[in-house]
C-alpha cells in the first residue's frame, strides 16, 4: 500500500492525512479523564521526508489540534537515516529541536544518533527504549 502511494505520487497527501487524522484523534482521547498524557507515533516514509516539508506539516498539524510537539512521535525507519541525504537527517534534527520525537524503528546501528540526542527512542519490537532506559515496557526520557 505504502510503496503504491509512493509510486504513483501521492504519498505526501496520505501521509498529511494520516498524520492530520491521527492528530484528530489524539486531541479527542486527550479530552478523556486519565487521558491528557497520551501520544502518538505516526509513521513516516522515506520519500515523505525526503521531498516534502514534514516540518511544516508536523507545526501545522500540531497548531490545528492544540497539540505540544512532544505529543506525536515521528516514526522512521532505520534505512531512512542509514540510506538517505544530509537533508533528510536536517529535517530530523529540526523536528527534534521543535520537541518532536523521533523514534526509529527496528534498529540497531543507530546508537550514535541516540546518544546525541537527536532521537529519543529505539523501537524493538513492541517495546521501546530510550537513551535514558528507565524502566517498564515504554520508557521515555
Amino acid at each position: 500500500f505504502v510503496s503504491v502511494a509512493e509510486e504513483t505520487g501521492l504519498i505526501g497527501a496520505l501521509g498529511a492525512y494520516v498524520l492530520d487524522e491521527s492528530a484528530r484523534q489524539l486531541a479527542v482521547w486527550r479530552q478523556l479523564p486519565g487521558c491528557a498524557h497520551l501520544t502518538m507515533s505516526v509513521n513516516v516514509s522515506p520519500r515523505q521526508m525526503h521531498e516534502g516539508d514534514m516540518v511544516q506539516t508536523f507545526i501545522t498539524t500540531l497548531e490545528r489540534h492544540h497539540l505540544t510537539p512532544n505529543s506525536i512521535w515521528c516514526e522512521i525507519t532505520e534505512s531512512m537515516v542509514m540510506h538517505n541525504s544530509a537533508q533528510t537527517v536536517q529535517k530530523l534534527q529540526k523536528l527534534h529541536d521543535l520537541g518532536i520525537a523521533i523514534c526509529v524503528d527496528k534498529s540497531q546501528r543507530i546508537a550514535r544518533y541516540v546518544e546525541d540526542g537527536v532521537v529519543r527512542a529505539l523501537k524493538r519490537r513492541a517495546a521501546r527504549h530510550s537513551r535514558a532506559g528507565a524502566g517498564g515496557r515504554i520508557s521515555r526520557p
